[in-house]
């Protein structure tokens, strides 16, 4: 009976557990570890490690893999990469949550578009009810209009509220680029990508560094990189990461000595990472200055 005990416990444990989905291709493979299934023939892992679409002739290609979980408080990444100008017969999704696995089906669940007609062309994230669309959230128009490369995280906390962060330059430095709340579906059973193209992009879809499960804690505090000087008075500080604006243009956290003091503005530039500070005095050539930076946070809250 102990032993029996023990089995059970171990069960109701697991199935309460959020799954979780890795994938950086660099094993070449996407058929394990974990599996992705769908228009498998149609798909290759190219020399650079990224899944690419590799069809002949026009017509729409998906892969999926299982993600069975909840989606309170859950993260997905995704690095996507089109080599393109998206339209509307040439873009894809990424499937955040679904309850199918043929992405090409009606089904119910969320997905971010990367294409659409005209010229306007933004991430953005719709939830899916059978052939039923709704936009939740959508970022900034035209911000994808010509062929691009960039990563994407997604969270989903309890109460519904989806946060788009994108780095459009394709590393980390992510931004907030769109919110919208949805709490229509609670739970996924699977994610995946969908590409839908013409015959001469059929091999122009790119896909790595899949993430989904438990929120990831952020425990890095941003650092200083470089300094630049832009005239007698300005100079830009440009950060690691993207930094907390309120922290960040505070003219306290930044001290300079030689008769410089505290600079009289502070500003957070459009990529989130770089602050321009503008002093009250001119620079004196020929003086060598120590800047003193302190109390700059991250979004995190990492200082």
């Amino acid at each position: 009976m102990k032993n029996y005990g023990f089995i059970l416990a171990f069960f109701f444990y697991t199935g309460l557990s959020k799954a979780q989905v890795t994938d950086d291709f660099t094993d070449g493979d996407f058929e394990a570890n974990p599996a992705w299934m769908g228009s498998a023939s149609q798909f290759i892992v190219n020399a650079a490690g990224q899944l690419q679409l590799n069809a002949v002739g026009a017509g729409a290609s998906y892969l999926s893999t299982s993600f069975a979980s909840p989606i309170e408080n859950v993260e997905w990444q995704m690095y996507v990469k089109e080599g393109f100008s998206p339209s509307g017969n040439n873009y894809g999704r990424v499937y955040l949550v679904s309850d199918h696995s043929d992405l090409t089906l009606p089904l119910n669940g969320y997905y971010l578009q990367f294409g659409e007609a005209g010229s306007n062309d933004a991430v953005e994230l719709f939830r899916q009810t059978g052939s039923i669309l709704t936009s939740v959230c959508r970022a900034r128009p035209g911000a994808i209009a010509s062929s691009f490369a960039i990563r994407v995280k997604v969270l989903r906390d309890s109460s519904g509220l989806w946060k788009i962060f994108i780095d459009y330059a394709g590393g980390t430095g992510f931004v907030e680029a769109a919110s919208g709340t949805d709490l229509t579906y609670t739970s996924s059973s699977f994610l995946g990508m969908l590409c839908v193209f013409t015959a001469s992009n059929a091999t122009k879809f790119y896909f790595d560094d899949f993430y989904a499960g438990p929120q990831q804690l952020d425990t890095t505090p941003p650092e200083l990189q470089s300094i630049q000087i832009n005239s007698s008075s300005e100079i830009s500080l440009t950060f690691s990461e993207v930094v907390d604006a309120a922290s960040a243009e505070l003219i306290s956290h930044y001290s300079a000595d030689n008769n410089l003091g505290n600079p009289q503005a502070c500003a957070v530039q459009s990529n989130g990472k770089t602050v321009n500070l503008t002093f009250g005095k001119d620079f004196v050539v020929g003086i060598k200055y120590s800047l003193a930076v302190s109390g700059v946070k991250d979004p995190s809250g990492n200082t």
